[in-house]
């Protein structure tokens, strides 16, 4: 990773503390708040602000980007799940709306929306307010895709729009049509019936208690425990 930053002509990364980082896989694993970080760690306030450095910085980003640069076939398999926004991560300044949180029939949620290739490793995360429409999300999440690939998704995913938007980039979306639609719509059986790689995933990263339930109120430091996640992933089922 660090011979391809330089590779690049890229600045060295934050410094990667092993005790920030340990403290950090115990935020990870058990969710709890910040402040509640066990002593033995050291201060929260300088693990919180490490872990900001590495977030502003764009590190995990870039750390997954890495790990998925080569990915496997030319399906990617697309689905959202919803994150329940616990009471702690909410009231950040500038009102939560403008962190990923939107109110649902559910209460507070966000959505994280995946793309996975065809060894169910995340190839591209992005977070959206839990009210935003799947075809919205994927519109948003088609440019950090391969132009050429195969989009599957569920019935959220059917829309002339976003067909159109996957079609004039050379890829083939491969979406079941909703029951109201008149007209036929190309769906492989074969290629859907593998869309359980991307539900998978959701199953996996939510093991971690940090990912599973929304306590960072800022929508970048949520996105990034998420990108940790999917990384940690990604190297054990390498």
């Amino acid at each position: 990773f660090m011979e391809n930053r330089k590779t690049q002509n890229i600045g060295r990364p934050p410094l990667i503390s092993d005790h920030v980082l340990r403290a950090v896989l115990h935020l990870l694993r058990e969710g709890c708040r910040w402040r509640a970080l066990p002593s033995h760690w050291g201060r929260w306030n300088t693990i919180y602000r490490c872990w900001r450095r590495w977030v502003e910085a764009g590190l995990w980003t870039e750390i997954l980007g890495h790990l998925a640069r080569k990915p496997k076939g030319q399906l990617r398999f697309v689905d959202s799940t919803f994150i329940k926004v616990h009471q702690a991560g909410q009231g950040a300044i500038g009102g939560s709306k403008n962190q990923a949180i939107g109110l649902t029939k559910g209460g507070h949620n966000s959505k994280l929306t995946a793309a996975v290739d065809e060894r169910g490793h995340v190839v591209a995360l992005l977070l959206f307010p839990g009210q935003c429409a799947e075809t919205t999300a994927a519109k948003q999440l088609l440019p950090l895709l391969a132009k050429t690939m195969v989009f599957v998704g569920d019935k959220g995913f059917d829309s002339d729009e976003l067909r159109q938007l996957i079609e004039g980039n050379g890829g083939l979306a491969c979406i079941p049509p909703r029951s109201n639609r008149t007209s036929h719509r190309w769906c492989d059986p074969e290629f859907y019936r593998k869309r359980h790689l991307v539900e998978n995933i959701f199953q996996r990263i939510k093991y971690w208690r940090r990912v599973a339930t929304g306590y960072e109120k800022l929508a970048s430091t949520f996105l990034a425990f998420s990108t940790l996640a999917s990384s940690i992933d990604y190297i054990r089922r390498q």
